[in-house]
């Protein structure tokens, strides 16, 4: 390889060198045969110039005695000289008198000139010419020439003048120039000789010349170049010269020497740092020496860390799977009070590790460049209200005031990632949650819709979550967005947590162009701001106003709650009042008109809520004398009464009426109007769509029935047993029937005796691996023309790379460990509404 590189400098040096010097000789070379052929022309017409003039003054005597037998005889005298082509005399009218040479006529006889050419004749009407010679230094035209068997022949004309200088007549001789061709041919070829040896002689002592002086250090130190590339650290001897190219070469030795230091010491780090995390994680040390060592470069040790965390992540959901859901399971049964606490303690335990998982997951993933974003069209009030909902738990469960302010009008279609927004509301609520122990977190969206003049429209979002907790100190408050970093190191003591919520979101946003600003003093509690650009549609999403005439009440402790809830319920349509204690309530239904709605606290007693449901079926009081007050609109028999809950087991909340709806807080404008659907006040369309189970998620009818669809057959195909006991439990009373196998072989041969409407399958598993199986019942479909079988795979590993990897082998669906009842359900209901024509999904 190092001869290869040499050879090819040069050889392309060499080339080089004889295409300028080779290009040069040959302009030379071009040059001196034009100035030999341009001195050939001027002796060849001097000699005929010369001619000429001896003939013109021979031809004058001949003429003057009118010898034109001699005149003849002088022009084939010359005409027989060497090179002479023709040679004419002509009068001074231009009439030929005597032509010898190379012409169909040959000779003029001398018997045709007549006396009237004689000199003695009046003198031409144009003047003469120059006694000197008439020089023509041109090639004669075609027309004038007279061609011959050599070539051209080249015109010399002199004048003939009488003893009175007057002119008589022309000599005009045609030279042959075949002869300088072959001489300028001789001059060439010894030109050529010479030109060519002193190019080979001067290409040698020049390539001699670079070769020493260039191309061969150039060479030594391309070749310890790609030797330090290669990291074999090497040096070359120390060169005498003192020019560039010894400089170079010193240079590049103290490279090189620098580079092996740094490289020693990059060594003997990595060993330092693989000592150490051999300490600290006796497994993990296992593993990475199993694989390869700490000294390698950072790309390897990068993906080492991406198969921990994937392991770490299967190895902690597997149990998870099982302990989350056996406490879901535990919590829908009858449990005392302090069962209940129990329960809730390590299912929120569970919980809190999970999401420690998927924060450590998230940031590897973002620092590693692996996280996708997607730009989908989506909901922007779905994806907000998605967000309160999974928030809501951790944070009502605190005895903490949450508060939601959505605008009513949004863009119906906005287009980013909803996924990637979700999360980072969920984070801040989660952070406001955990640092807040008294007090109330707020949600406030504010959204601008901004049009360009060439672009589409544009929504500028702003979304602001404000807590009243600990409050962070100034000069801490960037901080907090660095990974593994809190505002007090004894607060990860007292509230636990990794401190990656922070850095996730700040780099969400950040990644999808925008920004997030921070705003807090301690004890006063923060307010974080989301600000991002998102593409959107000009339709607007809002929703069905009341109709004209109907009044509210409220009657709701917490303040925040309570006043986002009468705003909400303006922007509906309706009157609102409100109270913060049963009292207040009573003394306004006594005192003013009757309601149409009662939102009731779940906080209120038994007989509280019976004394308000009662209040408001009693007739108005009068006023001013006057009769009972008549109702705003035809209202129903009995007002709406709607309980406000946390989400909490209240045994003892009140349940005044079997038509009571149950209204989740914080209350959103989907979950208002669909209670207000449900309660008949906008229509039988509208209750219809409330009664779907989309819209159950936040409201539910006390005591409605729940008809179940016919169910399903179902292979579960799962090698832990706590995991296929759960599956079991999960399916218990649901009308659905399962099948189980502890292994892919075992689940090939019952999928080839039964037919199955969903397979759940499990992708780590001994003997037969999920994948594999799968891609046998692929292949058993295929042979035997069966109907497509809807596949999940449920698995640990949360990656996108392993997702992937189980839609490439053939399943339809992925869930991830660990899954509750209510993903199951939706994965049954989304087998159910495919109609038998599964894609790949996940179910989230």
């Amino acid at each position: 390889m190092k001869r290869i590189t040499g050879n090819r400098l040069r050889i392309r040096v060499n080339a080089g060198l004889i295409l300028i010097l080779g290009s040069g000789l040959l302009i030379l070379g071009t040059f001196v045969l034009s100035a030999q052929h341009t001195q050939l022309v001027r002796t060849l017409e001097d000699q005929g110039n010369h001619m000429a003039q001896v003939v013109a003054r021979t031809s004058a005597e001949y003429i003057k005695k009118y010898s034109f037998y001699l005149l003849e005889g002088l022009a084939s005298s010359v005409e027989a000289s060497a090179h002479v082509a023709y040679c004419d005399i002509t009068d001074a009218e231009g009439k030929s008198l005597v032509r010898a040479g190379d012409s169909p006529a040959g000779v003029v006889p001398m018997t045709k000139l007549s006396q009237g050419a004689l000199p003695n004749a009046a003198p031409p009407a144009t003047p003469p010419e120059p006694r000197s010679a008439i020089r023509n230094l041109m090639f004669a035209p075609a027309e004038n020439a007279l061609p011959t068997l050599a070539g051209q022949v080249l015109r010399v004309s002199a004048p003939i003048s009488n003893d009175s200088g007057d002119t008589v007549g022309l000599v005009h001789i045609g030279l042959h120039t075949s002869h300088l061709r072959d001489v300028l041919f001789v001059r060439a070829t010894q030109l050529t000789i010479f030109f060519v040896f002193f190019l080979v002689v001067s290409s040698v002592i020049i390539n001699t010349f670079l070769n020493r002086m260039f191309i061969t250090p150039v060479s030594r130190l391309a070749e310890l170049a790609r030797d330090i590339s290669q990291r074999r650290f090497r040096t070359l001897e120390q060169p005498a010269r003192d020019d560039e190219v010894g400089q170079l070469t010193r240079d590049f030795n103290n490279m090189s020497t620098a580079l092996k230091d740094l490289y020693d010491d990059l060594e003997r780090k990595v060993h330092e740092r693989t000592e150490s995390l051999s300490l600290a994680n006796q497994q993990l040390r296992t593993a990475y020496q199993r694989e390869r060592s700490l000294a390698e470069q950072a790309e390897q040790a990068s993906m080492a860390k991406s198969r921990f965390l994937a392991s770490m992540s299967h190895e902690i959901r597997t149990p998870l799977n099982s302990i989350l859901g056996m406490a879901d399971l535990l919590w829908e049964t009858r449990l005392t009070r302090d069962q209940r606490q129990y329960v809730d303690i390590f299912r929120n335990a569970g919980e809190n590790l999970l999401a420690i998982i998927n924060d450590i997951l998230d940031l590897s993933r973002i620092e590693a460049e692996e996280m996708p974003f997607e730009r989908i069209p989506f909901n922007l009030r779905q994806c907000v209200d998605d967000a309160v909902r999974l928030s809501a738990h951790p944070i009502l469960r605190k005895g903490l005031d949450f508060g939601v302010s959505v605008p009513p009008a949004l863009p119906e279609t906005v287009y980013g990632d909803p996924k990637r927004l979700r999360q980072i509301l969920v984070n801040l609520l989660g952070n406001a949650a955990k640092f807040t122990n008294k007090g109330e977190v707020e949600l406030r969206l504010h959204c601008e819709v901004l049009h360009g003049v060439e672009a589409p429209p544009s929504a500028l979002l702003r979304f602001f979550v404000r807590d009243t907790g600990i409050g962070i100190p100034q000069a801490q408050q960037q901080a907090v967005f660095e990974r593994f970093t809190q505002a007090d190191s004894s607060t990860s003591r007292e509230y636990g947590g990794t401190g990656l919520g922070l850095t996730i979101s700040k780099l969400l946003c950040e990644k999808m162009g925008g920004g997030i600003h921070l705003q807090s003093s301690p004890g006063a509690g923060s307010t974080f701001e989301v600000r991002m650009m998102l593409e959107c549609d000009e339709s607007t999403d809002s929703f069905a106003p009341l109709p004209a005439g109907h009044r509210a009440l409220v009657v709701e402790p917490h303040e925040l709650s309570r006043t986002l809830l009468v705003a909400m319920l303006a922007e509906h349509g309706a009157e609102c009042l409100q109270a913060a204690c049963h009292a207040e309530a009573v003394a306004l239904l006594r005192q003013s008109a009757p309601v149409s709605l009662l939102f009731l606290d779940s906080s209120l007693a038994y007989d509280q809520c019976v004394q308000l449901e009662q209040l408001t079926l009693e007739p108005a009081p009068a006023q001013s004398g006057e009769g009972e007050c008549e109702p705003l609109c035809p209202f129903p028999a009995r007002p709406a009464l709607i309980r406000l809950t946390r989400g909490m087991a209240e045994s003892e909340t009140c349940a005044a009426s079997a038509d009571m709806i149950t209204l989740r807080m914080p209350v959103l404008h989907a979950d208002l109007s669909a209670a207000f659907a449900l309660a008949g006040l906008l229509g039988t369309q509208a209750r219809d769509a409330a009664r779907h189970p989309a819209a159950h998620n936040a409201l539910s009818r006390e005591g409605e029935p729940n008809h179940p669809e016919q169910g399903l057959r179902l292979l579960v195909v799962e090698d832990n047993e706590s995991n296929r006991k759960l599956v079991e439990l999960y399916l218990k009373n649901s009308g659905h029937s399962a099948e189980f196998a502890q292994n892919g072989e075992q689940a090939v041969r019952m999928f080839r005796e039964t037919r199955y409407d969903l397979v759940l399958m499990d992708v780590e598993m001994p003997r037969m691996d999920g994948l594999t199986a799968t891609r046998e019942f692929r292949r058993m479909e295929d042979e035997q023309g069966r109907p497509r079988t809807p596949i999940a795979a449920i698995t640990a590993h949360a990656l996108p790379e392993y997702r992937q990897e189980c839609f490439d082998a053939g399943c339809d669906f992925h869930i991830t460990k660990p899954f509750k009842k209510k993903d199951l359900a939706m994965l049954i209901h989304s087998v159910r509404s495919l109609g038998g024509e599964p894609q790949t999904q996940a179910v989230q």
